[in-house]
């Protein structure tokens, strides 16, 4: 019997070599054709929307190269009397004591431009002051920025659907000139004056940046339409496009900061001339993409030009008609009404700690200006690795639960920021900041963002594309409008310590981990429903009951 199993497993030999070969075959062949299906996912995205990636890329290094001197700008504004010594002698951040020669009595001297605990201004020598001051005025500037801009949503909404994406993507660039030029004069102003003109152009900064999103992503949508694998890796690579333009900003931005400039005329006119030639330039190559409406042939032989024209023009009570009509839709839809809530807390909760991130630097782990910058850029490098990530995921586990775990993953990251200062140790909490809360905090984020993106534009279909984007912003905005304040004014104070300095950042932190669970038990008791705004199917016809008459959602 020996010799029989002998014979048998060299008679047998060969066949099982054929079977190993034909398994290794196989399996190479399947990642091949993994690898071919990525690269030609990723070679269908920059051939379909070259101009787009070029535009974002433009707009989000533009916006976020002027971002960090603008705050400096507004700090060397500042204006506060000389500050004078306490009881023991001690004088604020910003300078130092200074004992006098002839009556024995010290003063307070501002230290210069280049020392680390530089006051950020040459007419206020307590730092401390200068930051707060400065942040309180950039939160009610962006408060009410905020309010104002609902009215661009409205008028966006519709506009973005009617006449199409291209005129509102190049309203946005042909504004950042007038911004710039009213920066440029504020700069001879006194400080009332100034102040009145920074509240006008930050409202009209947001007033034309709320629909050039909503059309941003519509755009998208035009060129992706159907396929939501496609769908979502556009949506990552324009999250990565914006990311590393975002990047190369900061780090250009970073000379300018390390001037310690305390004045502004020569840069805001330099940026108000380059604004301008961007301007033109993207006038003459960025095409339109909404699809054009089919003329339907009637049998009776009316002409529908007429109609057609009607539907063409937008009056403002018909735009405020619209938006508000798809703003209802959403609400009636039990899923993407919650969902769009979900969101509006999600970025409530991002923007209000992370944009006072630089500030938290410079006041609690006292770096200097130029280096607390750096963490903005660190920010946008981590949503760039987040953005990387998710597309992958998302074909793997599907954008809901890549958006859970993405929050699940802020959410751990930020609370141990905030409790970094229990541990006495000043490099643990540089750490828990760096590290922690910018880096895995900045990839779990990036992951988020693009299933935002992918779960709503997979709900709607083409003609209420716009129209829900902008509903989401309105959401988004009557949120931060009522909320958004409590993070400058409230939670951010440079003048404590312990604890309380990272109280921000616990709040933002059990925000992310209330939407988590929110978010879970949405989808569960989702699943196996039909969305109420249905997309179009690939013969073009509509589905769904709501989708099949969209003016009924009206």
């Amino acid at each position: 019997p020996r010799a029989v199993r002998r014979r048998s497993r060299r008679g047998a030999g060969p066949w099982l070599a054929a079977i190993r070969q034909a398994r290794r075959v196989s399996r190479d062949g399947k990642k091949n054709g993994e690898s071919m299906s990525k690269r030609a996912r990723m070679k269908q995205v920059f051939k379909v929307m070259p101009l787009l990636l070029a535009y974002m890329a433009w707009c989000s290094w533009f916006n976020y190269f002027s971002g960090d001197p603008y705050n400096a700008f507004v700090e060397t504004m500042v204006e506060c009397p000389m500050p004078v010594p306490d009881a023991n002698g001690t004088c604020p951040t910003g300078s130092e004591y200074r004992k006098g020669l002839v009556t024995g009595g010290g003063t307070c001297v501002p230290v210069p431009r280049h020392d680390p605990d530089w006051s950020l201004s040459d007419k206020c020598a307590d730092k401390p002051l200068v930051i707060k001051k400065s942040t309180d005025l950039n939160g009610m500037n962006q408060w009410v920025g905020a309010g104002l801009s609902l009215s661009a949503v409205f008028l966006g909404g519709a506009t973005i659907d009617s006449i199409g994406r291209r005129p509102v993507m190049l309203m946005a660039l042909y504004i950042n000139v007038v911004v710039k030029a009213l920066l440029f004069a504020s700069c001879f102003m006194p400080w009332n004056y100034f102040v009145a003109t920074l509240f006008a152009q930050n409202a009209i900064v947001i007033m034309s940046l709320s629909p050039q999103t909503p059309a941003m992503n519509s755009m998208v949508g035009d060129l992706s339409r159907g396929d939501e694998a496609l769908r979502g890796e556009c949506y990552a690579w324009m999250e990565i496009v914006n990311h590393i333009a975002d990047v190369v900003a900061f780090l250009a931005g970073y000379p300018v900061l390390a001037l310690h400039l305390g004045n502004y005329q020569g840069f805001w006119f330099i940026l108000m001339s380059v604004a301008l030639i961007a301007a033109v330039v993207f006038t003459c190559v960025l095409k339109e993409t909404k699809p054009e409406r089919q003329a339907v042939d009637s049998e009776s032989g009316d002409d529908s030009t007429g109609a057609e024209t009607e539907e063409s023009g937008v009056t403002c009570c018909s735009a405020v008609a619209t938006s508000c009509g798809a703003f209802t839709s959403a609400v009636r839809d039990p899923y993407l009404g919650q969902f769009l809530v979900i969101w509006a807390l999600v970025s409530l909760a991002c923007q209000g700690s992370q944009g006072l991130a630089q500030q938290y630097a410079q006041t609690a782990l006292h770096v200097s200006q130029e280096n607390a910058s750096l963490c903005r850029a660190l920010w946008h490098v981590t949503l760039t690795v987040g953005s990387a990530l998710s597309a992958p995921l998302i074909r793997r586990f599907g954008a809901v639960y890549t958006m859970a775990l993405g929050l699940g993953l802020i959410s751990a990251a930020w609370a141990i920021c905030g409790f970094g200062p229990l541990i006495d140790v000043e490099e643990v909490q540089v750490f828990c900041f760096w590290v922690v809360a910018l880096g895995f905090g900045g990839v779990a984020y990036g992951m988020v963002t693009p299933c935002f993106n992918t779960i709503l534009t997979g709900r709607v279909s083409s003609d209420l594309m716009g129209k829900i984007f902008a509903a989401s912003i309105i959401v988004n905005t009557l949120v931060g409008l009522s909320a958004s304040p409590l993070w400058p004014w409230v939670l951010f104070d440079p003048f404590v310590k312990g604890l309380r300095t990272t109280l921000m950042w616990l709040v933002s932190a059990a925000i992310f981990f209330v939407m988590l669970v929110w978010l879970v038990i949405l989808e569960i008791c989702q699943e196996g429903r039909k969305p109420m705004i249905s997309e179009y199917d690939e013969t073009g016809s509509e589905a769904g009951s709501v989708a099949t008459n969209p003016e009924a959602m009206y």
